[in-house]
C-alpha cells in the first residue's frame, strides 16, 4: 500500500498538463521534503514530456479528451501512471529505433521527450497501445 497518493484528470490543454505538472511536484516535494533537488529536475522533466505528449500526442489537443495521472509515493520511490484517451501509438518501432546515449538521436524529431524520460527515469513501461505509459524513479533523500 503506497504511503502517500495523487490522482487527477484534466482536459487536454497545455494549460491544464502544465498546471498539473505544478501540483504532481508539489505534492511530490511535500510527501518528500528532504528529496534531492537533481531527482526532483528529473521529475519535473519527466512528468512534463508525458503530460504534453498525452495532450499533444495521445489526445490531439481535444479539449473533449482527458488527461489522468496517478502518483504514488513508498518511502524513496515515485510511481506514475500517466493515461490518455488517444488511440496509441506503435511504442515497439520507437523504442526500436531509441539509443539513449546516443547524442544524435537527440536531434530526430520523433521520440526526443520517450527517450529523456527513458533516461532519466528508473523503469519505463507502455501498456494500452501507448497510451498508458507508467514510470519509476528513485530518489535519494538526504537525512
Amino acid at each position: 500500500m503506497s504511503k502517500y497518493k495523487f490522482e487527477l484528470k484534466f482536459p487536454s490543454t497545455l494549460e491544464d498538463a502544465r498546471d498539473t505538472s505544478v501540483k504532481a511536484l508539489k505534492f511530490i516535494k511535500n510527501s518528500l521534503p528532504a528529496a534531492n533537488s537533481d531527482d526532483m529536475d528529473d521529475l519535473r522533466l519527466i512528468l512534463c514530456e508525458l503530460l504534453y505528449n498525452a495532450v499533444i500526442h495521445g489526445n490531439n489537443k481535444d479539449m473533449n479528451k482527458n488527461v489522468y495521472i496517478s502518483v504514488k509515493i513508498d518511502e524513496n520511490e515515485i510511481a506514475a501512471v500517466i493515461k490518455d484517451e488517444g488511440k496509441g501509438f506503435d511504442f515497439n518501432k520507437l523504442l526500436s529505433k531509441i539509443t539513449i546515449d546516443d547524442p544524435i538521436s537527440l536531434f530526430e524529431e520523433n521520440g526526443r521527450g520517450i527517450r529523456l524520460v527513458m533516461k532519466l527515469a528508473d523503469n519505463v513501461k507502455f501498456e494500452d497501445r501507448g497510451s498508458r505509459i507508467i514510470f519509476l524513479k528513485r530518489v535519494n533523500c538526504y537525512g
